[in-house]
């Protein structure tokens, strides 16, 4: 089985010092752990929002170095449990047509654009602290670890 992660689950698995940190590392451990199979997919977009957010001072007690986060971000995408994903032409004419379908604004492209990704993919779960944003796409289930 193969389960979408969110850029915030990176970002509180990376920062040890928020409280979501040990829900969200456990819930991808534990996950991984239940078969051999099991891989956690990413996308490039994800991983660029979570070097992003780890090094705003302004988000973090002790955001990460760029390079520390650029390290972490390489790591986790060319890790043996990770099937990273990228977008195909496909995956912005679907992003276009679910932003449309549910009139969705700006604030939402991002998360369309990773609904889309993952549904082009065969991935129908999504690790996330903001399960309310993905609830609408009938093709994915949103989990919420931190709660």
């Amino acid at each position: 089985m193969i389960r979408g992660i969110d850029s915030n689950i990176l970002v509180y698995m990376a920062a040890s010092d928020v409280p979501q940190h040990g829900k969200s590392r456990r819930a991808v451990e534990d996950f991984l752990s239940l078969s051999p199979e099991n891989r956690i997919a990413v996308t490039q977009d994800v991983l660029f929002e979570f070097a992003h957010v780890v090094t705003d001072p302004k988000r973090l007690q002790r955001p990460l170095k760029m390079a520390a986060a650029l390290d972490w971000a390489e790591a986790f995408w060319s890790g043996r449990e990770t099937t990273p994903l990228l977008p195909t032409p496909a995956t912005f004419t679907r992003t276009l047509e679910l932003m449309r379908a549910h009139a969705l604004s700006r604030k939402r492209i991002r998360d369309t654009l990773l609904a889309a990704l993952l549904e082009e993919n065969g991935v129908r779960e999504l690790l996330t602290a903001n399960a309310a944003d993905f609830r609408l796409f009938p093709f994915l289930q949103a989990i919420d670890p931190t709660r």
